[in-house]
């Protein structure tokens, strides 16, 4: 799948499935390692496509993305932790209190 593709999937299930805890929780890591895989030249593609694959899929048969579609997930990609973790964040903010 391309990344473009890739991308527009995992906006609709966003859009569709924003909500309780587990759906928020692998939809939030699953746009992180998107972006990752972005920045490093698209490595883990492949992987992520056959994610959201299974993400939909699941979410077209059960109406929601259920914990154990989360922790399915989540157990497939585990071998990315280190990958995502090396990454450091630095976020700034600034603020007027008129």
């Amino acid at each position: 799948m391309k990344a473009e593709t890739m991308i527009q999937q995992y906006q609709r299930l966003r859009q569709q499935a924003w909500s309780g805890p587990a759906s928020q929780r692998i939809l939030s890591e699953l746009g992180y390692l998107l972006e990752l895989s972005r920045c490093q030249g698209g490595c883990y593609d492949t992987e992520l496509s056959r994610q959201l694959e299974v993400l939909s899929c699941a979410f077209s048969r059960d109406g929601a993305i259920t914990t154990s579609t989360t922790e399915e997930i989540e157990k497939a990609l585990a071998h990315l932790t280190n990958a995502a973790k090396a990454i450091t964040m630095v976020c700034t903010a600034h603020a007027h209190i008129d």
